[in-house]
């Protein structure tokens, strides 16, 4: 099946090419709502869920809604206008893990939270406002990729895999000291392969070992360091 990937403008082009080689790229430019630093990264302008909509921070690129539409994907847009900063920043900056969301509840979206509430996704409170970006999720696994310790402790509660990483790498993101881990990645599971902004291989031979003899396809930019791009969005088009 075709497939939207949306990631920052920042992404390295040798991934770029990759992906555009593989499906549409849709590349999320600076949102004036949002600190600089985190102001093109897709896990805080975008949350796609389920098969029919995506919920986008009020500033994104009119070009990155027309291409989620072009998905067959509804649009729904963000009440709050205007900047904003943490943690009010990371409203739309959740963690989708099957039928359930962490996220600091407090700063949820709430179109966003009333959609997953509607459909029956439960929520999971946790300290950690980058819930999207702290983390990422591995469908065929059921598994859950992370640094953070406040996700790891919520997510052993509901009997989710975790890959705890007890000693993140540097990771690139200028403006911070460093970035997050599931900001450099991206997880398809229509291709069951998992993309990574920089060299994983390297940073975290475990990792890189644990998913290649789970059956996981790692694609990954040689010879680059891990960059936080705000993670990537893999989203099959609706036939």
């Amino acid at each position: 099946m075709p497939i939207l990937f949306a990631a920052s403008k920042l992404i390295y082009p040798e991934l770029l090419e990759i992906l555009n080689a593989r499906g549409k790229v849709t590349l999320l430019e600076e949102n004036p709502c949002l600190p600089r630093p985190e102001s093109t990264h897709a896990d805080m302008q975008t949350c796609p869920c389920g098969k029919d909509k995506v919920f986008v921070k009020g500033g994104i690129s009119e070009q990155s809604v027309i291409d989620f539409e072009e998905a067959g994907r509804m649009t729904v847009v963000s009440r709050v206008i205007g900047k904003e900063t943490y943690p009010e920043c990371c409203s739309h900056n959740i963690l989708l893990c099957g039928n359930y969301y962490f996220h600091n509840l407090k700063h949820t979206d709430p179109d966003l939270q009333d959609y997953l509430d509607s459909k029956g996704y439960i929520g999971i409170d946790v300290r950690q406002g980058y819930s999207g970006c702290s983390a990422l999720y591995v469908d065929d696994l059921d598994l859950i990729i992370t640094a953070d310790e406040g996700i790891r402790k919520a997510s052993s509660k509901h009997s989710f895999n975790c890959f705890f990483i007890e000693k993140p790498p540097s990771i690139l993101l200028p403006g911070y000291d460093s970035g997050f881990i599931g900001g450099c990645l991206g997880y398809s599971k229509t291709e069951k392969t998992l993309y990574a902004n920089g060299c994983l291989s390297e940073a975290l031979p475990e990792l890189y070992i644990f998913l290649r003899e789970a059956g996981i396809n790692v694609v990954e930019v040689k010879d680059r360091p891990l960059f936080d791009i705000g993670g990537i969005k893999c989203i099959v088009y609706n036939q």
